[in-house]
């Protein structure tokens, strides 16, 4: 009897030790011990295309880029590569150079999970952007390399991609792609995505000297409201709308780039 309640007791302890160590290193997992060090940056160069002061420098290494921003309480630090819409934020205490919060960009919104940290290192709060975006960023960067041919994180091609909530359309979530046209710089086919399925949901295209915002465009049409075609410029004397000019340029490249095929986005 003497045994079995011994070897009890043991089984119990073993127990105990167990979920002790297994709960520590679960917490020593959610710590951060990073600690800011400008003698990282050392061998950087000045980035002459910004202006560099005291407390705000802009450095640079081949594509990567640097911008610390030091004030009184912190010190922020964006790391990129002028290559990649990618943009990697940390923030560290001033006074402590600890790391105590975290963030990542994908062309300028914040994606994945914000993490903050206290004194200690100690992970105590993460908010997840990407939660109302059932399809994610990943899974738009496939959907356009697939259907379009486009490498979104190809940065060099300057494009851009926007996601936000409607509050109109009660709360629901866009994605926004604008794929620079290759035969007009001025000119950008434009893309909305249903952020909860992926479903193209609509195309246009504008100009860059338009002030109209192509989302407006979608509003009207969930309206069955037809879209003013409104004055855009005028060219060797002759007025031209939008829609005119649109096929002046298709007519205009068709007739002298006969070797490219020219579509509507």
């Amino acid at each position: 009897m003497r045994n079995i309640i011994l070897l009890f007791l043991f089984l119990s302890l073993n127990n105990i030790f167990a979920q002790t160590k297994k709960k520590t290193t679960s917490t020593v997992k959610k710590e951060n011990k990073e600690y800011f060090d400008i003698e990282k940056y050392k061998d950087w160069e000045i980035d002459n295309d910004h202006s560099t002061k005291e407390n705000y420098k802009f450095l640079k290494r081949g594509s990567e880029r640097v911008e610390i921003d030091f004030s009184e309480d912190a010190i922020k630090l964006s790391l990129k590569n002028i290559n990649s819409p990618y943009e990697f934020v940390k923030v560290f205490s001033n006074s402590t150079k600890r790391l105590f919060g975290e963030a990542i960009y994908f062309y300028q919104f914040p994606i994945g999970i914000d993490k903050d940290y206290d004194e200690n290192g100690k992970l105590i709060k993460e908010m997840n952007n990407d939660k109302l975006y059932k399809f994610s960023v990943q899974k738009l960067i496939q959907k356009f390399k697939k259907e379009y041919h486009v490498d979104l994180e190809d940065f060099k091609l300057e494009n851009y991609v926007e996601r936000f909530e409607s509050e109109e359309l009660k709360g629901k979530a866009f994605y926004g792609v604008g794929l620079v046209s290759e035969e007009n710089k001025n000119k950008t086919r434009y893309y909305l995505i249903d952020g909860t399925t992926g479903k193209l949901l609509y195309k246009t295209f504008y100009y860059r000297r338009e002030g109209r915002s192509p989302f407006y465009e979608y509003q009207i049409k969930l309206d069955n409201r037809e879209i003013p075609d409104k004055y855009l410029l005028t060219f060797k004397g002759k007025d031209y709308t939008r829609n005119e000019w649109d096929a002046y340029e298709r007519a205009f490249y068709k007739k002298y780039k006969g070797t490219k095929k020219i579509t509507d986005p």
